[in-house]
């Protein structure tokens, strides 16, 4: 087995994992207020990684150009963006109809690949992602018990969004990774994920009130599991980039 799809497999088990874990977070223990809690504690979860790049890589993160720069800071804010939608769906539907939807994320990965780093498809691969669309259609569609055929729409608009998102972010972190370094652009991309996490904290005041309420609440198995949940997310995220690279 290659060494980058070995790298790629990693990604979607440890994310299964994360996802179950939100949706945990989000239907039992936030009543409602789970989403912009969990986008904050994510976002800033990313400044744990910085100091140890900036130690270790100082020599790449400050080598990147500033229009490298600004590439990657916003890349960072389509990451949490994506991931904004992504708990919008979670808190909407349950994990075992949205978990799938995500197929989207490697039919945009295709086209956007395309256009943007001229990467060529396959005709095999043009039949995969078609199958999977029709795939996807067939998720997003419930008989309910009157036989009714019931489109969930709200759900596959949510996934829609967010996979493009985190496609886009994925094409443009391999686009200028290429042109630098792998560990500097990681820093930058970070850098851009934490920012957009103290905006949200200071500027959107409701999100404030959940994050704080989640953080010091007395249950620790909330924090305990938002802490795992992000060591995870991590770790898939350093894998796909990489592998994305490979």
């Amino acid at each position: 087995m290659s060494t980058w799809f070995s790298l790629a497999l990693i990604a979607p088990i440890l994310w299964s994992v994360v996802n179950h874990i939100d949706k945990h977070i989000l239907s039992k223990y936030q009543e409602g207020r789970g989403v912009g809690a969990i986008l904050i504690f994510s976002s800033l979860s990313s400044v744990v990684v910085l100091p140890f790049l900036a130690i270790f890589y100082h020599l790449e993160i400050f080598s990147i150009s500033l229009v490298d720069f600004f590439a990657l800071f916003i890349i960072g804010l389509l990451s949490a963006l994506g991931f904004y939608f992504y708990l919008k769906a979670m808190d909407a539907e349950e994990a075992s109809v949205i978990i799938p939807l995500f197929q989207f994320d490697p039919v945009f990965g295709y086209l956007l690949g395309y256009f943007i780093l001229r990467e060529s498809l396959s005709i095999q691969q043009i039949l995969s992602s078609v199958l999977v669309l029709a795939g996807i259609i067939l998720l997003s569609v419930e008989i309910d018990i009157d036989n009714k055929f019931k489109f969930k729409k709200k759900a596959l608009v949510l996934v829609a969004i967010s996979s493009f998102l985190f496609a886009l972010n994925g094409v443009l972190f391999k686009k200028f990774a290429l042109e630098n370094t792998f560990w500097g652009s990681i820093f930058w991309q970070y850098t851009g994920l934490t920012v957009f996490g103290i905006l949200v904290l200071i500027f959107y005041k409701k999100f404030r009130q959940d994050f704080i309420t989640m953080v010091t609440t007395p249950r620790l198995k909330i924090l305990s599991l938002n802490v795992i949940s992000e060591i995870l997310y991590i770790i898939g995220g350093l894998a796909n980039n990489f592998a994305l690279l490979i």
